[in-house]
């Protein structure tokens, strides 16, 4: 391992010694760009140096007009899923949605035990219900979230994905979060969701994320998982072209704390079609002719391994749910 530059500083601690991992050179549109990918010898923080300056482009997200509507149509009959009288139990005893849940304890366990046989993947319903996704692409999670009570509002760069957004009656502002200008205090919930790790300076992101959420508001923050399996499978093209930051455990609590924001737990999961990507491609660069299908009994192994993983922590996904903490 070699030393970098001092003039490399961690973007979460503000360290100036760093290890640097990989040299990358690659070709883009804009020309040939030379970068190294460093690891912060204090929080393991791995980050681009420099930042690679990319352009934002109106396609970032594109997608077929046919292919949206297939998507709308998927989350449209969730909806009506969640209208069945178990998910609704769920829903209000372990969520908290529709109205303030009863707090029994047999009836929050049940709701608890239930949870566990569906993926929902839904956030828990605080306070009055304003929440804000950084990052919503075409808003159908938003459009998911706002036909079970909540106040939406989102934050997308991509102009395609915003008209998307705005024939769902979206409250969505095109540009980045720090350009929207909300109002301080405003939100209840905000949401980053795949997001931090394109943002050069993510300090600056979740300072202006804090500055708009209300006093003890959340922060849903999921990011790719730098202690993570996939990062040993596959290496230097882990951190790849669009991805500048890579979060672990270690450096989230870092961040966070320093940003005012009380870690309330870190979830982690796995792709198996990521696991098994990644193994593919470990073979690959090494020169192996070996190319595992995705078959049904792979798909289940892979299962399996996904769930030791996330009980490691070893995880491809790392989500963390924070607090805005009172200052004095």
């Amino acid at each position: 391992m070699i030393k970098a530059a001092n003039d490399s500083i961690c973007p979460v601690c503000g360290n100036r010694e760093n290890t640097i991992l990989y040299d990358k050179n690659e070709e883009w549109d804009t020309g040939r760009f030379f970068y190294r990918i460093l690891k912060c010898n204090s929080c393991s923080h791995l980050f681009s140096f420099p930042s690679p300056a990319f352009k934002e482009s109106d396609t970032i997200y594109e997608e077929s007009r046919a292919v949206f509507l297939n998507d709308l149509e998927r989350t449209n009959k969730k909806i009506k899923r969640l209208k069945s009288f178990w998910r609704r139990f769920v829903l209000r005893e372990y969520l908290g949605y529709k109205k303030a849940p009863s707090r029994r304890i047999l009836k929050y366990l049940c709701a608890l035990f239930l949870s566990r046989f569906t993926s929902l993947n839904l956030l828990p319903f605080h306070k009055e219900g304003r929440i804000l996704d950084v990052g919503c692409n075409n808003g159908l999670y938003l459009h998911l979230l706002k036909n079970l009570g909540w106040q939406v509002w989102g934050v997308e760069i991509d102009r395609n994905a915003c008209k998307l957004a705005k024939e769902l009656n979206i409250n969505i502002f095109c540009g980045n979060l720090e350009e929207a200008g909300f109002s301080e205090s405003f939100f209840d919930v905000v949401r980053l969701n795949q997001v931090l790790e394109h943002i050069p300076d993510p300090k600056k992101t979740i300072k202006e994320a804090r500055r708009i959420l209300k006093k003890d508001g959340k922060i849903y923050i999921s990011i790719p998982n730098a202690r993570s399996f996939a990062f040993f499978l596959f290496g230097d093209a882990w951190l790849s072209t669009g991805h500048v930051q890579g979060f672990s455990p270690c450096s989230m609590k870092c961040f966070c704390g320093d940003l005012g924001l009380k870690i309330k737990s870190m979830r982690f999961s796995s792709s198996k079609n990521l696991l098994i990507m990644g193994v593919n491609y470990f073979f690959k660069a090494r020169g192996k002719d070996i190319s595992l299908k995705n078959g049904f009994i792979l798909r289940i192994a892979a299962a399996g391994f996904s769930f030791i993983l996330n009980i490691l922590h070893l995880s491809d996904t790392l989500t963390v749910e924070a607090e805005k903490r009172s200052t004095r």
